[in-house]
C-alpha cells in the first residue's frame, strides 16, 4: 500500500546532486526524524530535493551508524517547469511577514523581496526562522526550487533595480483588482503589495 502512496518531499542540505545514484542523509534531525517519527522502513521510498531544482525518488536501502543509504529511484528535476515570479511585499508586523512568505513559496514565487516603506514599522527579519519556513513550505507544496530570499530594500532601491523586460503589477487597494491582472506571457513577472 505505501508504495502507491504520494511521498513526500523533503529537503536536504544543498549537497544533493544529479549525478547521486546512491546518498547518505547525514543530518541528526532528517534521521530522527525518518526512523523514529515517520518510522519508515527498509525499501520505502521518498522524494529529496535539494532546494535548487534538483529532486528525485529515493528507496531507503539501509540505516547505518554514519545515516540513511539510499538508492535513486527516479529523477523528478523535468517535473517543474518554473516562470520568474518576483514577490516585493512590505515588511509586515508580528508574524504577518512570514504568513506571506509561507503562502508566496507554495504558490511558486521564486523571489521575495521584504521592502522597506515609509510606513514600515519593522525593519529587521528573523532570516534563519524564514528560511526554515520557506523549507517547510516548499517542502508541503513539492517544490523543487525554493524562492531566494533577499535582504530588506527601501521601495525606492528596489524600483531601480528592476530588469527592463519584466512585467510588473503594484497592487494598491485604489488601483486595479487583482480580478482583472492576468499573468500569462513568459517574461519575469514581479508583483509589488504594501
Amino acid at each position: 500500500i505505501l508504495k502507491n502512496m504520494k511521498k513526500r518531499h523533503y529537503f536536504l542540505e544543498s549537497t544533493l546532486t544529479p549525478e547521486d545514484n546512491t546518498y547518505t542523509i547525514i543530518s541528526p534531525e532528517q534521521i530522527k526524524h525518518f526512523k523514529n517519527i515517520l518510522k519508515l522502513e527498509i525499501h520505502e521510498e521518498i522524494a529529496l530535493t535539494n532546494g535548487r531544482g534538483y529532486g528525485a525518488i529515493f528507496e531507503i536501502v539501509a540505516y547505518q551508524k554514519e545515516g540513511i543509504l539510499v538508492d535513486k529511484v527516479k529523477d523528478l528535476s523535468k517535473q517543474q517547469l518554473q516562470k520568474e515570479v518576483t514577490l516585493a511585499c512590505a515588511i509586515l508586523k508580528q508574524d504577518h511577514f512570514e504568513l506571506v512568505v509561507q503562502k508566496a513559496t507554495e504558490l511558486g514565487v521564486t523571489t521575495i523581496v521584504p521592502l522597506l516603506t515609509e510606513r514600515t514599522v519593522k525593519s529587521g527579519l528573523k532570516e534563519i526562522r524564514i528560511q526554515k519556513i520557506v523549507q517547510e513550505a516548499g517542502e508541503q507544496s513539492e517544490r523543487l526550487s525554493f524562492p531566494t530570499l533577499l535582504a530588506p530594500i527601501t521601495f525606492k532601491d528596489f524600483l531601480g533595480s528592476l530588469k527592463t523586460k519584466t512585467s510588473v503589477y503594484l497592487l494598491d487597494p485604489s488601483g486595479v483588482s487583482h480580478r482583472e491582472i492576468t499573468v500569462g506571457n513568459s517574461m519575469p513577472t514581479t508583483i509589488i503589495v504594501g
